[in-house]
Order: C-alpha cells, then sequence, then structure tokens
C-alpha cells in the first residue's frame, strides 16, 4: 500500500461521520485531506462554530483513529508536548501529552469552543469563578467535557502517570487570552497566538 492511502483512508472515515467538516493543511505529511497551504494571521472569514454535539462527534472520530496521532505520542518533563493533528476550515485539533505538575495556567480559546477527551492518565479542569474557589473536577481516560467559548480554564495533569489529551476547536484555534494578577490585584489578560505553549505563571485562586 502507498504511503498516502492509510491517511486518505482515515480522512474518508472521519470525513463519513462528520461530513460537514472541510479540510485544509499546510502540513500534509502529518494532517489528513490536503488541500491548499493556509497562511495563519492573515484576513480570513471566520467559519461558524460547530454545534457542540458535531464538535464531540468529531473528537470522537479522531480518538477513534489512532493513525494520525498515537506516533506522536511522547512525554517531556520540562514542557507539555503538543502537536496539531488536524487542520481544517471549522475545526482543528491537537495531541497534548502531561508530565508531572505541567499547567496551562487559566486561559480561554477568544472565540473558539472545545471538545477534550482524556486519552490517557489524569487530568484536572478547573473553571474560574470571582466567588468562590475554581469548580475543579478530576478526569480520567475515555471521559469527554467541553469548553464553551466564554469560559476562563485551565487544564493540570493530575495523577502519577503521564497523560494524553486531545483537544479540538470550532471555529479553529488561532488565539487565546492568558490570565494574570496586575497591579492592585487587578485580572488582567494577555492575548496570545495558538502556536505559543500556555503556561501557568501566576496562580489564581
Amino acid at each position: 500500500m502507498a504511503m498516502g492511502d492509510p491517511i486518505k483512508a482515515t480522512a474518508a472515515s472521519l470525513g463519513s461521520k462528520l461530513p460537514a467538516v472541510r479540510r485544509s493543511s499546510a502540513r500534509a505529511s502529518r494532517l489528513p485531506g490536503s488541500v491548499r497551504e493556509r497562511r495563519v494571521g492573515t484576513d480570513q472569514a471566520r467559519a461558524d462554530p460547530l454545534p457542540t454535539p458535531d464538535l464531540e462527534r468529531f473528537l470522537t472520530g479522531l480518538a477513534e483513529t489512532p493513525a494520525l496521532w498515537r506516533h506522536l505520542v511522547r512525554h517531556d518533563g520540562n514542557a507539555r508536548v503538543f502537536e496539531q493533528i488536524w487542520d481544517g476550515d471549522d475545526v482543528n485539533a491537537w495531541l497534548i501529552c502531561w508530565s508531572e505538575d505541567q499547567d496551562t495556567g487559566f486561559h480561554d480559546h477568544d472565540d473558539s469552543a472545545a471538545a477534550i477527551l482524556v486519552v490517557d492518565g489524569h487530568v484536572r479542569e478547573e473553571r474560574l469563578r470571582l466567588d468562590a474557589a475554581p469548580d475543579a473536577r478530576v478526569l480520567g481516560p475515555g471521559t469527554t467535557f467541553t469548553v464553551p467559548a466564554a469560559a476562563i480554564h485551565r487544564v493540570l495533569h493530575a495523577g502519577s502517570v503521564p497523560a494524553v489529551t486531545i483537544h479540538t476547536y470550532s471555529p479553529p484555534l488561532r488565539r487565546t487570552g492568558t490570565y494574570s494578577i496586575g497591579p492592585r490585584g487587578a485580572l488582567e489578560r494577555a492575548p496570545q497566538s495558538y502556536e505559543r505553549e500556555l503556561r501557568a505563571e501566576v496562580a489564581l485562586s
């Protein structure tokens, strides 16, 4: 079988699960269904977000197609490992590998909603609340959770073994907002490119 055939097959399989997702890629060696190069950061009309059930179904399709991501799993004790595994007009997706004490810090996804699946290990998700401690939960293998575009949250490694998660975003993630405590206790937001690793700089409680 030619090298490109498994990629075509997995792309066709995912396309049948969610026909509305359109594919484009600048990294054909990693991503299925390459159509054309897309230059991130140029002016483009933003796609409408996929309905949450469709985004979750697409996430399930990715998770059930390990040929797209399993070979990218690796862990680094100094930084989270993140690899883009899908880039489309409606959705993009990332594989993230977690080791002990790794933490995104509180952030938002700009105008993108997210659906996240825990493949291996455990992570803790926290939602920022102003009138109480963050709303926290520990999530294990096979668990899927969604994050509205309006939410401010953080994800941390939990447990004693490395973790692996798959994250999907619609519209495709292009920017994030990071949060810190400024002068006189003010909550401050800083925009950040999706290509930069999120890190916990200041603990918010």
